[in-house]
């Protein structure tokens, strides 16, 4: 592994500092290595190794809720406007765990910001989806949706 003084870290996105090639084992932004400062290297590699892993389940959880949130407009028409708000809630509940748990950006948020700060933007996203499910949860409960 060679050090490089120019470019940017993966993890944190700053310029300068002794930077160190590194390989991943996944690819990001269609390449399977990059430059990221030494004390860095470890939670990168982590991230990286969370995002192989779990991108699989990652998808397929998406579109399963995805599915079920188009979905819900049908069951508020066939069934009641109040099962539909529930399940729409649930989903939105869950895509906002999903992410909580598995908060993978788009490549170009990580260019952009760095992988540290992509998983901050995606957990925030994910708490305020998390949080409109909660509120449709409780609307529906408790009758408010006419």
């Amino acid at each position: 592994m060679r050090a490089q003084v120019n470019g940017r870290c993966l993890w944190c996105n700053q310029r300068g500092g002794a930077l160190e090639n590194v390989g991943l084992p996944s690819e990001l932004d269609g390449q399977s290595e990059g430059t990221v400062h030494a004390e860095h290297r470890q939670p990168l590699v982590s991230f990286m190794e969370l995002v192989e892993r779990r991108k699989n389940l990652f998808v397929g959880l998406v579109l399963a809720l995805v599915f079920l949130m188009m979905n819900s407009t049908i069951l508020g028409l066939a069934v009641g406007w109040t099962v539909g708000v529930l399940v729409m809630g649930v989903t939105l509940l869950g895509l906002g765990a999903v992410t909580w748990f598995m908060p993978f950006a788009t490549p170009q948020t990580v260019q952009m910001m760095g992988v540290r700060r992509s998983i901050i933007v995606a957990r925030a996203c994910a708490a305020g989806v998390g949080i409109f499910g909660l509120v449709l949860l409780v609307l529906a409960c408790t009758n408010s949706i006419a």
